[in-house]
């Protein structure tokens, strides 16, 4: 996980935005119970940081159910 702007690179982006790879695909990343500051306050905006998620490709989207920092 990182920053879509900052780290990915992310075309269409105006500024930092939480996404994540998966599967060699970078895709948004959206979480109901993740506060995406605490991405950019752990580094997001970086280097990318492992993370554990549970969830499902929706679209250009990755909605996690779960969503752990390592």
């Amino acid at each position: 996980m990182a920053c879509g702007h900052c780290i990915y690179k992310m075309e269409g982006l105006e500024g930092c935005t939480p996404a994540c790879k998966v599967d060699d695909k970078v895709v948004l990343l959206e979480a109901a119970a993740f506060d995406g500051a605490a991405l950019m306050a752990a580094g997001g905006c970086e280097a990318a940081i492992t993370a554990t998620a549970e969830g499902k490709v929706e679209g250009d989207k990755f909605v996690a159910t779960s969503l752990t920092l390592k």
